[in-house]
């Protein structure tokens, strides 16, 4: 029940950030989100590096031209937002599921770039798919970056149960 709730609230933000665009708006909900006692509280360093990779890649990826925002909106608290939100969600998501990385791999290779191409359908933001080079190296962050974060959770975990 708590992942289904997490869940909801994940995608209550990204759909505040994207569709609604107020990044801000679903900005205070991430915190908000956060302070919510929870049985699964995801360790503050999983969330910083998840979000900073992520962000890093996003950014990137706004600089190549491969990703070009809608004039309303501010990439910066888009991507803010949408990483924040990702990587707490991210942890929670793999304390509840455990998976191969062949299932991380084609789980983000579908769920990553189908959030892209539902808010470019919104129109929050426009994707150069015909940019290949760009297109393969997206599809294969997106591959490999699910597997690498539960190997960072689990590491995480098992460095603080020796600590405990």
């Amino acid at each position: 029940m708590a992942l289904i709730l997490n869940s909801l609230v994940f995608n209550a933000i990204w759909l505040t950030a994207v569709l609604a665009k107020q990044p801000l708006l679903g900005f205070a909900m991430v915190v908000v989100w956060a302070y919510y006692p929870q049985p699964s509280r995801p360790q503050p360093i999983f969330v910083g590096l998840a979000f900073a990779l992520g962000l890093l890649v996003d950014t990137l990826l706004v600089q190549t031209g491969f990703i070009t925002f809608d004039n309303q909106v501010l990439p910066a608290y888009v991507l803010i937002t949408l990483w924040a939100a990702f990587s707490y969600y991210c942890a929670i998501f793999f304390y509840h599921k455990t998976f191969t990385l062949w299932q991380l791999a084609l789980l983000g290779v579908i769920s990553g770039p189908s959030s892209y191409w539902a808010a470019a359908k919104l129109g929050a933001v426009s994707i150069s798919w015909n940019l290949l080079p760009l297109t393969v190296l997206f599809l294969l962050f997106w591959a490999v970056v699910l597997p690498l974060y539960q190997a960072l959770l689990r590491r995480l975990q098992c460095n603080s149960e020796i600590l405990a």
